[in-house]
């Protein structure tokens, strides 16, 4: 047993039993409340909420997180995997079967989390697969691709046989231009979806609209577009840095605004900036109102 396994498996035998607190007077928590058990670091090692399902967390060498156990303490005060028998679904004995038990955290050479996979359990005899999911990054620490595997584990390698379906990312990079006062940005550009059956794959691209305009500037999505169907997705009308004053779906067959006439500013907001009137229209000439809700 290494020494970093001994000091986890000390820190988590000799720390203090905390409960929240009471949320109407902060005093002490009662039993039915969520109870943690701290590392000598820090780091959350137990959690047991008022169901009796105890989480244990486990960390590595470098302090990060490796994996995160179902249990809980039988009448002795014993450690017990899995979930105690009040949850078992009415009419059942025992967990569903893919009800997880056991979830692990893998990482790769620069740090960044590659793999998350759920098992039934912990004990690898016994356990089944229930997911994996798996991240691929950049240099600059941005996702570039996933992929999701249900009852399998994820397979990225073409000799190994038929590859997991996966999504990836497109990012846009540009650096602060020397004497600028203007920033530069990272940000996400594209997103492309596994094709369904023996269609094209889908793409959706972000739009951040007029190069040097305000939405351009603050990174602030301005549209949505697609390779399939209707072009555009979605459209934002925005008023200041962040108030979003109109949305328009479908290559503008329906839109949602806060004008709701020819007043100046936003008469479908109330004094605070809360929706007061919501109205979805068509693209008729003149609009008809497919639906509308007020506010008081």
């Amino acid at each position: 047993m290494s020494a970093n396994v001994v000091c986890q498996l000390l820190a988590f035998l000799l720390s203090l039993l905390r409960c929240s607190p009471n949320p109407s007077d902060g005093t002490a928590g009662v039993a039915d409340d969520v109870s943690l058990r701290y590392t000598f670091g820090g780091q959350v090692a137990e959690r047991i909420d008022g169901r009796g399902v105890a989480l244990r967390y486990r960390y590595d060498g470098l302090g990060r997180l490796a994996s995160v156990e179902v249990g809980h303490y039988d009448g002795y005060g014993d450690f017990e995997p899995g979930y105690p028998s009040s949850l078992d679904p009415p009419g059942e004995i025992g967990s569903p079967p893919d009800r997880a038990g056991f979830v692990e955290y893998g990482y790769d050479a620069a740090g960044s989390l590659r793999d998350v996979v759920t098992w039934t359990a912990r004990d690898a005899q016994s356990r089944s697969l229930i997911t994996q999911v798996r991240h691929e990054v950049d240099g600059r620490g941005s996702l570039v691709a996933d992929w999701q595997s249900y009852g399998l584990e994820v397979n990225d390698d073409p000799q190994q046989g038929a590859l997991t379906p996966r999504v990836e990312y497109g990012w846009s990079y540009a650096a602060t231009a020397a004497g600028s006062h203007l920033g530069g940005h990272l940000r996400l550009s594209s997103m492309t979806y596994p094709p369904y059956g023996t269609g094209d794959p889908r793409e959706v691209g972000f739009d951040y609209g007029t190069p040097g305009g305000a939405s351009d500037l603050l990174s602030r999505v301005s549209g949505l577009t697609t390779n399939l169907g209707t072009a555009s997705v979605a459209a934002f009308e925005h008023v200041g840095s962040g108030r979003r004053a109109g949305l328009t779906l479908a290559g503008g067959a329906i839109a949602q605004g806060y004008r709701v006439g020819s007043e100046v500013g936003l008469g479908g907001l109330d004094g605070f900036g809360r929706v007061s009137d919501l109205r979805y229209v068509n693209a008729d000439t003149t609009p008809a109102t497919l639906f509308r809700a007020e506010y008081t």
